[in-house]
């Protein structure tokens, strides 16, 4: 693991562990990113984050802080994965969502918008959408610090743009 990526994710022990318990049990085409990355990348959304321990059976559940019960997901994933005692719930998620419908990486965000726009992307003019984007403030991450721009505000961006051309 480099050291940008320790500086980045508190406690890196655990997500070591996760992966190593992981990657022989959990085929990686199910998953947002290869195991060779699955020290950097979010196991949902593919994304290269700082990254979380979330706990697959949540420790109000009476889930263990253990590599069997780790997966390791971006602030913005964890904050919508699944909180439920049946442990094989976050694998079907994840595979739900793994990579973007596309099957291409750093996509995932981006379909999220265009689905939550409603928008026939054919319909969009770039040059357009890239001068409302200009526009939009970007959020920082409470928990990461880190700058983006969200979900609502692409999908803002995609229905206005497709209204005016």
């Amino acid at each position: 693991m480099s050291d940008e990526v320790k500086r980045r994710t508190k406690n890196a022990k655990w997500l070591d562990e996760a992966v190593e318990y992981w990657s022989s049990r959990i085929y990686e085409g199910d998953l947002g990113c290869d195991w060779s990355e699955g020290d950097k990348v979010c196991w949902n959304c593919g994304y290269c984050r700082s990254l979380q321990r979330c706990h697959i059976v949540p420790k109000s559940l009476g889930g263990e802080a253990s590599a069997s019960n780790t997966v390791a997901l971006c602030a913005q994933c964890h904050d919508i994965a699944p909180d439920v005692s049946d442990p094989s719930e976050i694998w079907s998620w994840i595979k739900s969502n793994r990579i973007g419908k596309s099957g291409l990486y750093n996509t995932y965000w981006y379909e999220e918008a265009i689905a939550e726009s409603g928008v026939d992307l054919s319909k969009v003019s770039a040059d357009r959408l890239n001068a409302l984007v200009s526009e939009c403030g970007v959020h920082v991450g409470q928990l990461t610090g880190r700058a983006r721009l969200k979900v609502s505000t692409l999908a803002w961006a995609l229905r206005k743009a497709a209204a005016n051309v």
